[in-house]
């Protein structure tokens, strides 16, 4: 299973109030695993911050109790892995291995909606942990009710616990999250040009950070300075509001291929 980020920890998220409430219910789970909201449920759009929590959780988690088993799993990991369980008649040690566990963090749990025999083990799994007084947290890109295809019996345990969703960043947050970027790498960015990159991209914080992140590249391969122009243009080519990021990246060294053969060509 996916072992937990180290750059994801408390410390590096920027709390708003966007997401003040959940990031205060998970360091709550992580200082007093079982104790309060269990399980709890974080929910939320792409990008905004939820799987940055569940490895914070993890983190914090294991500095005060080295002595736990934490297991971060993905719902596609999870499904890939039972579907092994099956195929070599694992399940045994499949059940035996989560139910040493003293802290569940299971991230994407939409991706187990309509697959019943992966539901039936997670259910299984779940009533265990929870009648053993071990913590669940669980993540996903949709509210409860709005997972299509989940048994009601997930749903209504999810319930127990806490559900609490992150919105969108505002434009504080934005800033804040931008400052934080270019300090830690090091980017020279005006706060100017802050202020004017939060206003233009605003739609999740991953998207957000990888588009600073494009900025320095174009910046680094072209040899310009990152000024008012440059930004301007990486978001014309970029088309934020239509393409997303993974797309544009392909799309920016095309640009600058083009330009670079330009200059080739027709030299001065």
């Amino acid at each position: 299973m996916s072992p937990l980020n180290n750059k994801h920890t408390f410390e590096r998220f920027v709390v708003g109030p966007s997401n003040q409430l959940a990031h205060a219910a998970s360091i709550a789970v992580a200082m007093q695993p079982a104790k309060k909201y269990n399980p709890l449920f974080i929910y939320s759009g792409y990008g905004l911050g939820k799987t940055h929590l569940l490895h914070a959780i993890g983190l914090l988690t294991a500095s005060i109790h080295p002595e736990f088993v934490i297991q971060y799993v993905t719902g596609e990991e999870f499904m890939n892995e039972l579907f092994n369980a099956i195929r070599y008649d694992l399940i045994p040690k499949f059940r035996e291995k989560y139910s040493k566990i003293d802290f569940l963090l299971f991230d994407d749990i939409h991706y187990l909606a309509g697959k019943e025999r992966t539901q039936e083990e997670f259910w299984r799994i779940f009533r265990s942990l929870h009648d053993s007084e071990k913590q669940i947290v669980i993540a996903s890109d949709k509210f409860t009710n709005d997972i299509s295809n989940l048994e009601e019996r997930l749903r209504a345990h999810f319930e127990w616990g806490l559900i609490i969703d992150i919105q969108p960043p505002e434009m504080e947050t934005r800033l804040a999250i931008i400052k934080n970027k270019i300090q830690e790498n090091n980017i020279s960015i005006s706060d100017k040009i802050s202020n004017y990159i939060a206003r233009h991209v605003k739609s999740n914080i991953g998207e957000l950070e990888g588009f600073l992140g494009l900025v320095n590249s174009y910046s680094s391969l072209t040899g310009r300075e990152i000024n008012l122009d440059l930004i301007k243009e990486v978001l014309k080519i970029a088309k934020l509001d239509k393409t997303r990021l993974t797309r544009f990246h392909s799309r920016m060294f095309s640009v600058i291929r083009r330009k670079r053969l330009r200059k080739e060509r027709y030299p001065r």
